[in-house]
């Protein structure tokens, strides 16, 4: 229930449904027979004389419910509490509401029995005709509880009442209890059915209650707010001051350190603890500001630790590093940064290599790229750009790499002549892109040269490729038959032996052409 200043009604009116008049009329009727439940059950003397004359009031009007005149005057004049018992024990008199007024109210629009003659506060007249609602019940309540410094707690069944800072009644606790579902061994202490010390959790301590409530991290859940819950049916100008919101973050250990990090309650600053109470940050979100700030707390200290998300790793790299890297490049990249980083690395929870690197790349991504592509990469620009990624410079750098490797690997050539240099394009291709790629070259749709189709065919062929040869006549597919073995060899050849199995597969090929090294 909202606390502090009186809270403002928006309203209109409407044409009362007969389900709607019949609903109201009777909870009327049932307040007519029922007075003394108006009157709260007060857990003070102090408390008690303050309704002392409202429930005199209360109960004559109850007592002189067949008067018309006499409850159009009392809904006109007094205490406002009183004036809407009277409005609606006559409305219901009447058994009739034709036009019900609507307001806007922090639990959503709410329609009640409205007199134009009446003068009476709008949550009074709602707060009695949904008396039996225990949230909807307290707007009777609200001004009285602001001015006389009382709280008012409501379960189904009652409404108590008793002076700020005094404990709440057994009755209330209780019911606080029921509905949280959490546990009890000594009555201070209650907990989720994970166990107080089940990992990490919040903490809401309503110290007036003598109340300490966990509710352990998997129970938590977005969009709900357990102090809501607890607060929902209970009024109080000075909330805030009766609880205290901490909150324990905990690691999941994967190594053994001197000192574990995870021993201190996160105390939360007034503004995220009132944001909780008032239901604008629910469970979740408040133990990820807990969180966020244990994890930056971490990152400060100077100690050696390694911490991904809430897998804390004390000072084993080897850990850390397999809790984000993907494969061998990104263990590798890793592992070089972290010998050039002292001190915490704290990451949060999903955090890729790409992204831990970036993080460090400006001072060490030099240092990075050349421990795994070599000196040969210092030409390489490591700038990162929209387009650009630690892991997408190292992978481009290690292509360049091969690349230069397989041309080391392979003799060149000064003269070719047109099969010839189709051949030796086709294998370059495969040993620097791969079988995908060397395929796509070799597609012969649209081409008639039969030599060219039969050598074509023998390297799908040596690739393994089947199903193609529907696109050949009979005497291409028995030439390319014949090439396959040699085109083969010619795949897996390098050096002085692959100038030789090329030369031995253009002369099977029926290809007389010169073919010139490179000196």
């Amino acid at each position: 229930m909202p606390k502090g200043k009186r809270m403002k009604f928006r309203t209109r009116l409407r044409t009362a449904s007969k389900v709607q008049e019949k609903q109201l009329v009777n909870s009327g009727k049932w307040l007519a027979d029922n007075p003394d439940a108006i009157i709260p059950k007060c857990q003070t003397e102090s408390a008690e004389r303050i309704f002392l004359k409202i429930s005199y009031l209360i109960k004559k009007i109850s007592e002189n419910r067949s008067d018309e005149q006499f409850l159009k005057r009392m809904s006109k004049r007094g205490d406002q509490l009183a004036r809407a018992y009277a409005s609606t024990l006559l409305i219901s008199k009447k058994e009739k509401a034709h036009y019900l007024g609507v307001a806007k109210t922090p639990m959503g629009e709410i329609a009640y029995m409205y007199s134009s003659d009446a003068k009476v506060q709008k949550e009074k007249l709602i707060g009695l005709q949904y008396f039996k609602d225990p949230r909807l019940r307290l707007l009777a309540y609200s001004d009285i509880s602001r001015k006389k410094k009382l709280a008012f707690y409501s379960t189904k069944e009652s409404l108590f009442c008793a002076p700020m800072g005094y404990e709440p009644p057994k009755e209330f606790r209780e019911d606080i209890q029921r509905s949280l579902g959490v546990e009890t061994k000594d009555g201070a202490l209650y907990y989720c059915p994970h166990g107080p010390d089940a990992s990490g959790y919040l903490e809401i301590d309503w110290e007036p209650a003598n109340m300490k409530i966990r509710i352990c991290e998997s129970c938590l859940k977005e969009g709900k707010s357990t102090a809501v819950r607890i607060t929902q049916s209970m009024l109080n100008p000075r909330m805030s001051d009766e609880f205290s919101i901490r909150a324990k973050v905990r690691l999941e250990c994967h190594s053994t350190c001197d000192d574990c990090y995870s021993k201190e309650l996160y105390e939360f600053n007034s503004n995220d603890k009132n944001g909780y109470l008032n239901g604008t940050i629910n469970d979740r979100q408040l133990f990820g500001i807990a969180s966020e700030k244990f994890l930056g707390d971490l990152s400060k200290q100077s100690s050696r630790i390694l911490v991904n998300g809430h897998q804390c790793f004390g000072s084993d790299e080897e850990g850390f590093i397999g809790s984000i890297a993907g494969g061998e490049v990104e263990r590798k990249a890793i592992s070089i940064l972290m010998k050039n980083v002292e001190g915490p690395i704290v990451i949060p929870d999903g955090t890729t290599t790409n992204k831990l690197l970036t993080l460090y790349w400006e001072e060490n991504g030099r240092k990075i790229l050349t421990g795994i592509a070599g000196p040969d990469s210092s030409s390489i620009k490591i700038d990162l750009t929209e387009n650009d990624t630690p892991m997408g410079i190292i992978e481009n750098a290690l292509s360049r790499k091969r690349v230069g490797a397989i041309q080391a690997s392979l003799p060149t050539y000064s003269r070719l002549g047109n099969y010839s240099s189709f051949v030796d394009g086709i294998v370059r291709d495969f040993k620097i892109h791969g079988k995908g790629s060397a395929l796509r070259l070799l597609e012969m749709t649209g081409v008639e040269d039969t030599r060219r189709k039969s050598i074509s065919l023998a390297f799908v062929m040596a690739l393994g490729e089947k199903g193609k040869e529907w696109q050949y006549s009979k005497e291409e597919i028995d030439f390319a038959r014949h090439l396959s073995s040699i085109a083969k060899e010619l795949l897996a050849s390098e050096g002085s032996e692959y100038d030789t199995n090329f030369r031995h597969f253009m002369k099977n090929a029926g290809v007389n052409e010169e073919i010139t090294l490179s000196k």
